[in-house]
């Protein structure tokens, strides 16, 4: 799994260089920031699929499930970013806030959801004491801090109340899925599992700052195809490879 984990690494270093030297190319990163989110999002889509043929014994198996609702919710976040490409790149054009893209990506939520859910219920859903405890205080710290410092420039961002209420809609989805992923941490931390986990966790964390910075930049029209932000992204979506990668390496 060294190997993996070092072409991340590699990978990640490359990206981020790619993106502080794009005013040398400034005219091709439009092209580079399409074909990164479709090429990073398609890897974890045939992760999330490799992992269910893996597992895969019927239809009605919950484990089965299971990975069918991650590479669903996967594949829809995949097709939403397609929707995006075509928005920036033939269309030249930049997306309508809320557009077609975002009901995918909202779609892809819920088979997501499902899956971790049926997970943590499969795999051990209740918690001792002391770990229910610590894991209750760190959420509820993480979700205490998020609203704190991402509600405000989002409400700030924003001047119509669509826009306003899909932003905070993308962010309680966002930390709600994040307070799984953790959940899901302190139940498998010592377990064999336990750095997948964290790679989850990771990746719901990086998507969510991604999301509220996505959302506070288009509304004060400062995005643009190869924003820095897009960094959080492109993250996420290695973590979430190399969560399905390690899983099925340990189990």
């Amino acid at each position: 799994m060294k190997t993996a984990y070092l072409a991340s690494l590699l990978l990640g270093a490359i990206i981020c260089l790619a993106y502080i030297f794009q005013a040398n190319y400034a005219s091709l990163m439009s092209l580079i920031s399409n074909s990164l989110y479709l090429l990073l999002s398609i890897v974890a889509v045939g992760s999330a699929a490799i992992a269910l043929r893996k597992y895969w014994k019927n239809l009605s198996d919950r484990y089965s499930q299971i990975w069918l609702f991650f590479t669903a919710g996967l594949l829809l976040w995949f097709v939403s970013k397609i929707v995006w490409a075509i928005y920036t790149m033939p269309l030249n054009s930049a997306p309508p806030y809320p557009s077609f893209a975002d009901v995918i990506w909202l779609a892809g939520y819920v088979p997501i959801f499902a899956a971790m859910h049926s997970y943590l219920r499969s795999f051990g859903f209740s918690l001792s004491r002391i770990r229910y405890s610590a894991f209750a205080l760190i959420v509820s710290f993480v979700l205490l801090g998020c609203f704190i410092l991402l509600v405000p420039p989002v409400v700030a961002a924003n001047e119509k109340g669509i826009t306003v209420l899909l932003s905070l809609v993308y962010l309680g989805l966002d930390l709600s899925l994040l307070s799984l992923s953790i959940h899901g941490l302190f139940v498998f931390f010592t377990g064999r599992i336990g750095v997948a986990w964290a790679f989850v966790s990771g990746a719901l964390f990086l998507n969510a700052i991604g999301d509220i910075l996505f959302s506070c930049t288009i509304q004060s029209n400062t995005y643009y195809n190869g924003h820095i932000l897009e960094l959080a992204f492109h993250a996420s979506y290695i973590f979430c490879t190399l969560a399905f990668y390690t899983h099925m390496k340990e189990l």
